[in-house]
């Protein structure tokens, strides 16, 4: 990879098609991307930059009209060096690109040698490699061209460093004989991407522990509506219905649109265009959402939480690197999920003997 500040900007599939030419002279490919989501669903891909053997190139995906040119190269071929790529994978998903593979993870690597989970390019940049970059177009509009040079400096910059940072970071995984951890880590990113499941994501809730059993299934029924009216208009979801509007319905369940009228900040929109909607989904949620799990003792939880950041103290991570609160609640409750197995289970094997599955109730 070139060591100057040029870059190359792809627009055509012959000029991505002939980069891609030249960068199979090396093994690895660095990607990132920028898109914009502040009024939609789904991110919209503007723009995909890659670095690799003939330096850096930054690909119009808008002018392209899609990433048929680099489907190939994304999905298989060269490693794919990226930094904390969730977001990208969703992004390329929109695109028909299902799966990114093989794939490298700074951010995970630089987790799984202690550093904190949540770190972003230009810190993990500044503090391994001492370099420090400019983040002054965080907040720039991606969909708009043509591009300025500054937001054409700062995309190139998002992926000049990935493969420094991948040899000095491998080479570390190597020494503390943590290469087949990170192995195990990127096998389970290389999965296709699928969206979260409503449900799912109602379960996962913050403040679902302070409503009545009854009233979270109301909610969990609202938050699969709130999914599918936003997937199907495009649109956020809070600009669908906010949680604390969720919530609100969750515990006061209206029967009538009079009762509806009377829930707190409840738009005038929302009543007039979905109100009898509203009525149905809270009226149907006893049939629509199964039955929710009883809460985990959280004596037993607790336990199993403080016994596990010992053991991630010992190792020298962050205690989310080891088990989030719900791969504790998964392994509590079936035994299952990430602590099922792996380097995980390995490394904790004394502390879920002392832990193990909660006998459901008979």
């Amino acid at each position: 990879m070139s060591g100057d500040n040029s870059f190359q900007y792809l627009t055509t599939p012959e000029q991505v098609q002939a980069w891609l030419q030249a960068a199979q002279a090396a093994d690895w490919l660095a990607v990132d991307t920028e898109f914009v989501r502040e009024s939609t669903y789904a991110p919209q891909l503007c723009l995909v930059q890659l670095a690799g053997a003939p330096g850096i190139a930054l690909v119009d995906v808008l002018a392209l009209g899609g990433l048929d040119p680099l489907r190939a190269a994304l999905e298989s071929g060269p490693r794919k060096l990226m930094h904390s790529p969730g977001q990208d994978l969703e992004a390329f998903a929109t695109c028909g690109v299902q799966r990114i593979a093989p794939l490298f993870d700074t951010q995970t690597a630089h987790a799984l040698l202690g550093g904190a989970t949540q770190i972003g390019y230009a810190g993990i940049v500044e503090q391994r490699l001492g370099i420090a970059v400019d983040k002054g177009q965080t907040r720039t509009d991606w969909s708009r061209r043509p591009l300025s040079a500054a937001q054409q400096a700062y995309a190139a910059d998002d992926v000049r460093h990935l493969a420094a940072l991948e040899a000095l970071l491998r080479e570390q995984l190597e020494a503390a004989g943590r290469g087949a951890w990170m192995d195990e880590e990127m096998a389970r990113w290389e999965q296709p991407w699928a969206p979260v499941d409503p449900l799912a994501m109602a379960l996962r809730s913050r403040g679902l522990e302070r409503l009545e059993p009854a009233e979270q299934r109301v909610y969990a029924a609202l938050v699969v509506w709130r999914e599918d009216r936003a997937r199907r208009a495009d649109k956020p979801r809070s600009w669908i219905a906010k949680d604390g509007l969720l919530h609100a319905l969750a515990r006061r369940r209206p029967e009538t649109l009079d009762a509806l009228r009377a829930v707190p900040d409840l738009p005038p929109g929302l009543l007039r265009h979905q109100g009898s909607v509203l009525l149905d989904v809270v009226a149907g949620a006893p049939q629509q959402v199964p039955e929710l799990p009883a809460p985990l003792p959280r004596a037993a939880l607790k336990a199993l939480q403080k016994a596990l950041a010992e053991v991630a103290q010992r190792l020298g991570i962050e205690p989310a690197v080891l088990a989030s609160r719900g791969d504790c609640e998964r392994w509590l409750r079936s035994g299952e999920g990430l602590l099922a197995g792996g380097w995980r289970a390995q490394e904790a094997a004394a502390v879920l003997a002392a832990h193990p599955p909660l006998q459901p109730p008979d």
